[in-house]
């Protein structure tokens, strides 16, 4: 009975570790990405999450100050961030600030950068097309195989001593 009890405990711990752990955004990939120079028309931001968000806001600040961008969206999926904005024309460095309310009610800030140079051969791509897929496989992964673990420690006979 105590090993019954044990493994339930275990159990119970590994599901109560893993559902928060899944709840909080965490960025899978922007465009333009942080330390990146990009070229051509750069008329937009978007961010991809690994799980999906509430609300978010993007903004965005260049050379000569803040430049004027629309209404942060967020994909029907609930996982993209984007914001559109006239195409850049001045070269240098950008700064992107975001914020972001995810489905467990945290909020979260972060900024990186980005360089523009229009004579740059990286063309900015659209995130909007590539959501799916994140680290709940993962998570699962794990608890599937602490669960495994745990059958084979606690199951009963295991570890006993028989008698000869």
């Amino acid at each position: 009975m105590r090993r019954a009890f044990l493994f339930i405990a275990v159990v119970l711990a590994t599901v109560s570790v893993a559902i928060p752990l899944s709840a909080h955004s965490e960025v899978r990939l922007r465009a333009p990405d942080a330390r990146q120079t990009v070229g051509g028309e750069v008329d937009h931001i978007d961010i991809l999450y690994w799980t999906p968000i509430r609300t978010a806001s993007i903004s965005l600040v260049g050379p000569i100050g803040a430049v004027d961008v629309g209404e942060t969206t967020v994909s029907d999926t609930n996982l993209v961030a984007s914001v559109e904005f006239d195409p850049l024309t001045e070269p240098g460095d950008y700064v992107v600030q975001h914020t972001e309310l995810s489905a467990d009610g945290d909020t979260t800030d972060a900024l990186y950068a980005f360089s523009y140079d229009p004579e740059s051969a990286t063309v900015l791509e659209s995130l909007v097309d590539r959501e799916g897929g994140g680290p709940n496989w993962l998570i699962l992964g794990g608890a599937l195989g602490i669960v495994l673990v745990a059958v084979g420690v606690f199951w009963p006979g295991r570890g006993t001593d028989k008698p000869e």
